[in-house]
């Protein structure tokens, strides 16, 4: 039989919102938008209406995969995040007002664990006044197209809301797919499954245990969650098999990035369906090996992946650089305008951030903070020296988009001089062709 515990709710307004949050809402999704050449948001229509919703997305970028949760719908979302980053009461300021809640894990202590009884209540509230919650099961991050083991505590906060209100309450999977998760100015795929009904399974499951419950919806939420990225399965092949779907899809341009991640699956599936056939093994072993060896002559050249797999290299280098020459000028002013934010959050990056998963983090909060700062001195520069008010405009919101787009030039650069260094390897050209055709 189930153990019950008495529930509460407690009195909160951490989700009530505002027009300064309704402000710092929309630059924020402004900002984190700007951060990828390509976004797509798949599946809205999916999110259950007039009922509680916990959305229970992979973790696999830090920060930034919270504020892509936040800005692929309207409406404000309450998160949970690490105890230890509440100690310090001025950041605790900002993340409450960031609608952001201590959530202490095992791994604190036991003894601290009784401590998220009364977070629990206040978003029990937050749930039941039909605001979303926010849970990442698998309880860190961990940049890999794979799961980390998910963690019970999320099924244990449906269940327990479940007593307390008449409305069905759902887990919704969501699935975030990136084409890069270091750089700057990549893509970036939001796609939400389907909903798990855990009051249904409830109801059609009284007698069940809680360890039972628990590993059946557990098991649910995992093969869904799975089916929204590139999975593979975290064993001593991963980096092999992601090497050669890479290898396999390298040069493709597909309509969508939602057909991306179908070609990536359709490479993996094919893959780990051989893995399981004693005949083919030894032939993929051989596919593995030599995807691997590519790998590695590849990095040590410091070739992009982005530079292989195109019918007419030498004709595709010449029309990127004739394009670069004549959009430079256009260009050059954005790079000024962003000199700062790009020193800022390199600075950071390369002297004080250990986990580079935390860079685009970095990068993304540095131009939130730094933009408005920036334009508010244009403002006030402006009116002192009474320039034109259109000008004065132009300027402010210059220093808005500028990062981004010189972020992207960059990334872009970095590509130029990737698919340069190719065409001087005609050895690591042939292996790729090589490996491709196994």
């Amino acid at each position: 039989m189930r153990e019950r515990r008495r529930i509460t709710r407690k009195k909160t307004d951490i989700h009530k919102s505002s027009f300064q949050y309704r402000l710092t809402k929309f630059w924020s999704d402004l900002s984190t938008r700007m951060s990828y050449f390509r976004s797509e948001t798949i599946g809205l229509e999916k999110i259950p209406q007039d009922s509680i919703v916990i959305f229970a997305p992979n973790h696999c970028n830090t920060l930034i995969d919270a504020l892509n949760i936040l800005r692929m719908r309207k409406g404000p979302t309450v998160y949970g995040a690490r105890a230890d980053l509440f100690n310090k009461p001025a950041l605790a300021k900002i993340l409450r007002y960031l609608k952001i809640v201590p959530l202490v894990r095992v791994r604190d202590g036991l003894s601290n664990v009784t401590k998220n009884y009364e977070t629990m209540s206040e978003v029990y509230t937050v749930l039941g006044d039909g605001i979303p919650f926010c849970m990442f099961p698998e309880g860190t991050h961990r940049p890999m197209h794979s799961l980390l083991s998910l963690k019970k505590g999320i099924f244990r906060m449906a269940i327990e809301v479940d007593q307390l209100y008449d409305r069905d309450v759902y887990v919704v999977p969501v699935g975030l797919e990136y084409g890069d998760y270091f750089r700057f100015g990549s893509t970036c795929l939001i796609q939400i499954g389907d909903a798990i009904n855990v009051s249904s399974y409830m109801r059609e499951h009284p007698d069940e245990g809680d360890a039972e419950t628990y590993r059946n919806l557990l098991g649910i939420l995992k093969e869904r969650m799975s089916e929204l990225i590139t999975y593979i399965p975290d064993d001593d092949n991963y980096q092999a098999i992601w090497d050669y779907t890479r290898i396999k899809t390298a040069g493709r341009r597909p309509s969508s990035l939602q057909e991306r991640l179908k070609n990536n699956r359709t490479v993996i599936s094919s893959v780990l369906k051989d893995l399981d056939n004693a005949d083919a093994a030894s032939l993929l072993e051989a596919k593995l090996n030599a995807a691997k060896e590519f790998n590695n002559m590849r990095k040590a050249e410091g070739i992009s992946y982005r530079s292989f797999g195109f019918k007419h290299p030498l004709l595709r280098f010449v029309g990127k650089t004739l394009l670069a020459l004549i959009l430079l000028p256009i260009l050059l002013p954005f790079a000024i305008f962003s000199a700062l934010p790009m020193i800022v959050s390199g600075f950071l990056c390369n002297k004080l951030i250990k986990d580079k998963a935390f860079c685009n983090s970095v990068r993304d909060v540095v131009i939130f903070l730094l933009a408005p700062i920036e334009a508010i001195i244009t403002l006030i520069v402006g009116l002192c020296c009474s320039v034109a008010w259109y000008d004065i405009l132009l300027l402010m919101l210059s220093f808005f988009v500028a990062p981004a787009i010189a972020y992207w030039c960059l990334e872009w650069s970095r590509r130029w001089l990737s698919d340069l260094r190719l065409m001087f390897k005609p050895a690591l050209r042939k292996k790729f062709e090589t490996v491709r055709t196994m």
